[in-house]
């Protein structure tokens, strides 16, 4: 009897643990905190990192990344409550603190001072910037290639007036440039490796290292920050390990990139080797804020206004938290 008892006991006893580790998994996963992203089109490789890797869900956190195409529509859905975080470049970050003051920087995810760039076509008789004058050149409003292509031009001793902008969306320069519909295009990353690519030998690349300072910027309402300074404090701990991860792996990471923007091992390791990748809020950030707000002030804003103080736009607490002293802005 004690044998037949023990018999059925057992198994029972298995099934019933069996439930309860279950029962454990499924309440663990129902704990994972629902976090978003509004992303721009720039890629946010960090973020897209710490998502592969899992790091998001070593934190608790099961983040979802929304990409929206653009830096102002990002900047729209995140001011619009549809994302926990926006992730955007300059243009929008400025344009949007100048009117308001709800929400804040908390870190430059990547920056640069040398992937925006213009190319052009040989065959048109541009070999460097001054052949610029009186040509074609493809931008998109608004953005900071534009902005590049604007003081590039003025640096060559080219007035605004003494060249015709093309206004068209990123996508179609590259198939413009190749058809002659224009002599020259401004952009970066992707979009100039295609051209090139298109152009052969015909492609010509006008750059200025260090000239045109770019961000991706990682943002959040203040409302936030207030009430879950610990959700940010966990975003922050997983961007650190992929920022620890690509620094370790940068093959992977390069892998990454090609797989998400679609483009070779070799186009993939140009744009890596264009960009730094690190968690960072200092006087680089602030210059670059700046020189887009002086652009922004004189050729787009009719309203003349004073420049916000972008000192006030960071919220240094979260990357303080990370790496104390690490967030030098306004120190």
């Amino acid at each position: 009897m004690s044998r037949l008892v023990l018999m059925i006991a057992v198994p029972a006893l298995a099934v019933l643990l069996c439930g309860c580790t279950q029962e454990k998994k499924q309440s663990e996963i129902r704990q994972l905190e629902k976090i978003s992203f509004c992303q721009g089109g720039h890629m946010a490789l960090l973020v897209d990192l710490a998502l592969e890797k899992g790091y998001f869900a070593e934190e608790g956190l099961e983040a979802v990344i929304m990409k929206l195409g653009d830096g102002k529509s990002a900047m729209e859905a995140f001011l619009g409550g549809e994302c926990t975080f926006g992730i955007m470049g300059d243009p929008p970050v400025v344009k949007q603190a100048l009117v308001r003051d709800d929400f804040a920087v908390i870190a430059s995810l990547s920056n640069s001072a040398n992937s925006t760039k213009i190319l052009a076509r040989k065959d048109r008789g541009i070999s460097e910037g001054r052949d610029l004058k009186g040509k074609r050149i493809g931008v998109k409003n608004g953005v900071s290639s534009q902005i590049f292509a604007d003081l590039y031009l003025k640096k060559k001793g080219i007035a605004l007036s003494e060249v015709t902008f093309q206004t068209m969306d990123l996508k179609d320069m590259p198939s413009a440039l190749m058809t002659g519909d224009i002599d020259a295009y401004s952009s970066s990353n992707m979009y100039l490796l295609e051209g090139k690519r298109l152009l052969g030998d015909r492609a010509q690349i006008l750059s200025e290292p260090g000239f045109c300072l770019t961000n991706n910027y990682l943002t959040a309402k203040r409302e936030l920050l207030a009430a879950q300074p610990e959700l940010t404090r966990r975003v922050m701990r997983a961007l650190a390990q992929a920022e620890k991860s690509l620094a370790e792996h940068p093959q992977k990471a390069r892998a990454l990139i090609g797989r998400t923007l679609k483009v070779s091992a070799a186009d993939a390791e140009s744009i890596l080797n264009e960009e730094n990748h690190t968690l960072t809020l200092g006087q680089r950030q602030l210059d670059s804020l700046n020189m887009h707000a002086a652009w922004i002030a004189g050729r787009v804003t009719a309203e003349k206004k004073p420049l916000p103080d972008f000192h006030k736009l960071f919220d240094l607490a979260p990357l303080d938290s990370l790496r104390p002293g690490s967030a030098t802005a306004g120190r």
